[in-house]
């Protein structure tokens, strides 16, 4: 343990000792990042809330960390293995092959400057937890009432000397805190610093044990599906058997009787149709619309105007073909998109996410090279990069060097003149089925009216 202390001592000049700080050393690199990004977490979920609140580290209940912290059940158990905040180590003498070292959570607390006794922003602790106080439905496998339960603190005391004593809190049935929109940033946080190498975890070799020690199955019963809920005992234990062979599904859900039939998950036109077609319609849509142009009297702006216009009205015939619901931001696309590209000077092309998406990687990009420093040391860092961006001799290099990159003619692999063709021809298919649709439901809808006419015509 001691050669992965974050701190030694040195002389200085005048025969004393300073204290001089050094970061973190993991056993790996992966371990040192997610361990990082936790930290980083923590802290902002700690700065979301206005008083320290206890959290079970295990169950999906309404006083679970997991839960609060706005995790999937895979996705949770994925980080906690990738931190090394859980021993994998089978042993012949727990029910569980899944355990909790509180020793480790409190090395990383306090090495991360996550702890410090009762100052620290958490603290990991043990109370005896009342099963009824936990709002978990399932039926208990255990006769017993209340259990001895690893406790998570968030949150810094506001006063000196106060103490919250953890199992007041859960056991009197207080109201658990709500998802603020600070901890939502931090959620997004978490979520794009740790897409690129979090699938390797969620899909351990380990990570079923680990999701049911999460779920607590060796407490609750496993979930089953309501419509095997009325039949017999055996009926029961195959279903539970059949959950467990399921949680290693890759759909990201949590409730098991949806991992069994993921065809539930979507409505009944969906199991129909083929969404493919919406995405290709879409795509084309897009790719319309990020186009610019200098003049919006130009006859070809006219025109690129108007076939945008008619691939807007395919896609949403599309989309209300598979009874996907209009939301707002369709309902936009819609109405406004091509009016917007026909008033706007230049056109849309800069105003769409893709400029927020970019920045969206910048800023990953600097989180990765900076993932290990401090707050302040990365703001700063952060600071000195926008002012070189900012700069007009930055901004003239950069033009020169993409000037002279676009003249440099290079020729396109043949692969991607096929694939670009592919697309081209995929596109004209699926555009020219769906007109095809759209003239018989109008041609339909065209004898529908004159027959109700006529009916109107005769009862007259």
């Amino acid at each position: 343990m001691s050669s992965r202390r974050s701190s030694r001592r040195s002389c200085n000049q005048h025969g004393g000792t300073n204290q001089t700080t050094h970061h973190p050393t993991e056993p790996c690199a992966d371990m040192l990042r997610f361990r990082t990004i936790l930290k980083q977490f923590l802290e902002a979920m700690a700065e979301s809330v206005s008083e320290p609140c206890f959290f079970t580290i295990r169950g999906r209940h309404q006083w679970g960390l997991s839960l609060h912290l706005c995790l999937t059940t895979r996705l949770y158990s994925a980080l906690l293995i990738a931190c090394g905040l859980v021993d994998l180590t089978k042993s012949t003498y727990s029910a569980s092959p899944i355990s909790l070292s509180e020793d480790t959570w409190k090395d990383f607390l306090e090495r991360y400057d996550l702890a410090d006794g009762t100052k620290g922003i958490c603290e990991v602790t043990r109370g005896r937890i009342k099963y009824a106080s936990l709002g978990d439905d399932r039926e208990r496998r255990s006769h017993r009432n209340d259990d001895n339960m690893s406790l998570l603190r968030i949150g810094k005391y506001v006063h000196n000397g106060e103490v919250i004593k953890a199992t007041m809190q859960i056991n009197d049935n207080v109201t658990p805190p709500s998802f603020n929109h600070k901890q939502r940033t931090a959620h997004r946080k978490l979520i794009n610093d740790t897409r690129d190498i979090i699938s390797k975890y969620m899909f351990h070799d380990r990570i079923d044990d680990v999701m049911k020690w999460v779920e607590m199955e060796d407490i609750y019963n496993a979930t089953v599906d309501s419509d095997s809920e009325s039949d017999s005992d055996s009926d029961s234990d195959e279903d539970d058997d059949d959950d467990e062979s399921s949680c290693g599904s890759e759909m990201a859900v949590d409730d098991k009787s949806n991992e069994k039939q993921p065809s539930k998950l979507l409505p009944p036109p969906l199991q129909q149709q083929q969404p493919r077609k919406a995405l290709v319609l879409w795509d084309d849509v897009f790719s319309k619309a990020n186009t610019t142009y200098e003049s919006l009297s130009d006859d070809w702006v006219k025109d690129h105007c108007d076939k945008t216009e008619e691939s807007v009205k395919q896609a949403m015939f599309q989309m209300r073909e598979m009874g996907f619901s209009i939301t707002p931001k369709i309902h936009g696309l819609e109405c406004h998109l091509v009016h917007q590209m026909r008033t706007v000077p230049g056109g849309i092309a800069m105003l769409i996410e893709h400029w927020v998406e970019q920045y969206h990687q910048i800023a990953a990009e600097m989180d990765r090279l900076w993932a290990n420093q401090p707050f302040n040391t990365q703001s700063v860092y952060r600071v000195r990069r926008e002012h070189m961006r900012s700069h007009k001799g930055t901004g003239i290099a950069l033009a020169r060097i993409k000037k002279s990159k676009r003249g440099q003619k290079r020729k396109k692999a043949d692969s991607t003149v096929e694939e670009k063709n592919r697309i081209k021809s995929d596109r004209i298919e699926v555009k020219g089925e769906v007109q095809e649709a759209m003239d018989k439901a109008a041609a339909d809808t065209a004898a529908n009216g004159s027959d109700t006419e006529d009916d109107m015509e005769d009862d007259m």
